[in-house]
């Protein structure tokens, strides 16, 4: 019983780290303060496990996005993708990011 009870409670304190972490990031963005947020995200991926890793994936393609940083936007976009975000506006921007690079024919077909 006493196991049960602390591993519960050490699964709770990486759950409630892993969403201060993604909290701290989103703070970060509501005050324009991108670097430091992708500071924040790229710690958290790290050593993320799968079922958060997604969100801080796209919050750091969105990042970049409002940094104007078109080609690490276009690489995070991909990631988010892949992990399994397939919101219409992830493609959106997604695909805005590659015809910003000049991959107008990708581009296309993910819009």
């Amino acid at each position: 019983m006493k196991i049960i009870f602390a591993s519960l409670i050490f699964t709770l304190g990486l759950f409630t780290s892993a969403f201060g972490q993604i909290k701290a990031a989103k703070n970060e963005m509501a005050l324009y303060n991108y670097p430091k947020a992708i500071e924040i995200l790229h710690q958290f991926i790290q050593k993320a496990d799968p079922d958060t890793k997604g969100e801080a994936t796209l919050l750091m393609a969105d990042c970049y996005r409002l940094q104007n940083d078109m080609q690490d936007a276009r690489a995070w976009y991909f990631r988010a993708i892949k992990l399994g975000h397939t919101e219409p506006l992830t493609y959106f921007y997604y695909a805005k990011a590659l015809r910003a690079c000049g991959d107008y024919e990708t581009a296309k077909n993910v819009f």
